[in-house]
């Protein structure tokens, strides 16, 4: 379905990261997130190496604890992206906010796993719309998408394991970066749904 071209144009014309108001979101996270580590993950970041449909919202992990909601609260709404629900309490925050003005979601996950502390680190910098943002890299993509689909129960169980085809597909994944990543980021559930998913073998397990 996907190919490592990106599949064909209709669904690249389904690739929300390319619409005008994703730059302007991109702008508005800029100066919300102003001084903290972030970068983009979920189904937007798929669409940076891949173009399967996405649904039009947005997700960013940030380097962020709960003594910094207020602020990040507070620099948001004077943007017109006001916040719908904050969860706190949990290790790290997790805000949901809705942009009034383009009608999109906003999810900013704060860091406080191991595996997210590999994603800040190993993001790469992508221009979209002429401003320079950090991306979630392919790898860590596909770490990212293994540990939400694990649960077949999950709602969204099929779209994120053809989230992590989709980007396996289009980019060539460095099995042993791949492993020692999954070492350092404790993830032996997360290893086995990838082995079943054809992304890496059983003899490609780091001694």
């Amino acid at each position: 379905m996907f190919g490592r071209n990106g599949g064909n144009a209709a669904m690249t014309a389904q690739r929300y990261i390319l619409k005008p108001e994703f730059g302007r979101l991109m702008r508005k996270v800029q100066q919300g997130l102003r001084g903290f580590r972030w970068c983009l993950i979920g189904g937007r970041a798929v669409e940076v190496w891949t173009n399967p449909p996405q649904t039009p919202d947005a997700d960013i992990l940030a380097g962020v604890t709960d003594d910094a909601v207020p602020l990040i609260v507070d620099r948001f709404g004077k943007l017109g992206v006001e916040v719908r629900d904050a969860k706190t309490g949990l290790g790290a925050p997790l805000l949901f906010f809705e942009d009034v003005q383009l009608h999109i979601e906003l999810d900013v996950l704060g860091a406080y796993a191991p595996l997210h502390d590999f994603v800040l680190e190993s993001a790469q910098s992508r221009t979209l719309h002429g401003i320079r943002i950090k991306v979630a890299t392919p790898a860590a993509l596909v770490l990212l998408k293994a540990e939400a689909a694990v649960d077949p129960s999950r709602a969204k169980h099929v779209r994120d394991v053809n989230a992590i085809l989709a980007v396996a597909r289009a980019q060539k994944l460095d099995p042993d970066y791949l492993e020692s990543a999954i070492q350092v980021c404790d993830m032996p559930v997360e290893r086995k749904l990838l082995v079943r998913l054809g992304i890496l073998k059983e003899t490609d397990r780091a001694d």
